[in-house]
């Protein structure tokens, strides 16, 4: 998840919240140079602060990196200067200052030996006390919008998957097994492209109705990319991405079906899949269903307002 600041703008740095044996934690994904997650300081900023608004404490932050995980658990912990741990956020009168000297803190974690100088933006766990997992990455991420999405997605899942598997025994996806299908999906759909001599590239940052722009010479698509675990034959589609697909003729929906979820450490990762291609895709040659509606009263609406009884 990408968060958003207090006026809504998103930041290009992504984070996502883990459970891990009771504890809350938060990971804040690497950044490298402009191109992956070039917002990153200003995004542990933004966490920081909203964490202290909470009376957040850290009980440990670790470096989470692919690297940092062939060393001891103990050696990945960052040493924080002046800061013993738990930090009690709530006396942090200087968020700033502790964004830098935790990042200050990740350089010799993991660095090679005669190593000069060090990465201060490596990929960083927070593990929290203080705080309860639910809806704590809505919360942190300051989307209301895309929060309320993703709940939408996630409890359709787990209805179709309990109707599937009968007697309510499914489990639907919670939001980082989600970001693993998707980008497993979008790393599929990216390299059968290449293979095809398309140029490729990101767009979903963008919010304009496909994820990907497909170049060929003078020839575009717009690739929309679903990923599911299951066999594919629906998908959830936003309202941004229906109305773009009716109204370009490039529009293109890549469905990778059957992926398969496995343990990546502290994640998941996907594999396998079946990819499907509609091209020209028009959402009205298939069937569309609401699912989620967003209810507003009109300006005439007929009712009294009645303030709710203290409790107690």
């Amino acid at each position: 998840m990408r968060p958003a600041t207090d006026d809504g703008v998103p930041l290009d740095a992504e984070f996502h919240v883990e459970n891990l044996d009771g504890t809350s934690t938060v990971v804040l994904e690497s950044r490298s140079g402009q191109t992956r997650n070039p917002d990153y300081h200003r995004a542990l900023l933004l966490l920081l602060t909203r964490l202290r608004a909470m009376d957040a404490r850290i009980r440990l932050a670790i470096v989470d990196s692919t690297v940092s995980r062939r060393h001891p658990f103990e050696d990945r912990v960052m040493q924080i200067r002046g800061r013993p741990y738990p930090i009690n956020l709530s006396r942090e009168a200087d968020i700033e200052a502790l964004r830098i000297a935790l990042e200050a803190a990740q350089e010799p974690v993991a660095q090679q030996p005669g190593a000069k100088g060090g990465n201060r933006h490596k990929r960083m766990r927070l593990y929290l006390d203080g705080v309860d997992s639910e809806d704590l990455e809505d919360r942190l991420g300051g989307a209301p919008d895309n929060a309320s999405l993703g709940k939408a997605v996630e409890m359709v899942e787990r209805s179709r998957m309990a109707a599937r598997r009968g007697g309510g025994q499914g489990r639907g996806l919670d939001a980082v097994q989600r970001r693993a299908v998707e980008d497993h999906a979008t790393r599929v759909v990216t390299l059968r492209l290449e293979r095809e001599g398309w140029g490729v590239s990101d767009v979903s940052r963008e919010h304009i109705g496909y994820d990907l722009l497909a170049t060929r010479g003078e020839e575009q698509m717009h690739v929309e990319v679903k990923g599911t675990t299951g066999e594919g034959s629906s998908v959830l589609l936003t309202k941004n991405e229906v109305s773009h697909a009716r109204r370009d003729g490039r529009a293109t929906l890549a469905v990778v079906s059957g992926i398969r979820l496995v343990s990546a450490g502290v994640g998941w990762e996907g594999e396998h899949g079946t990819e499907t291609v509609f091209r020209p895709w028009r959402p009205d040659d298939g069937t569309l269903t609401p699912l989620v509606y967003e209810w507003e009263p009109g300006a005439r609406a007929s009712g009294s307002q009645t303030p709710s009884a203290p409790l107690g």
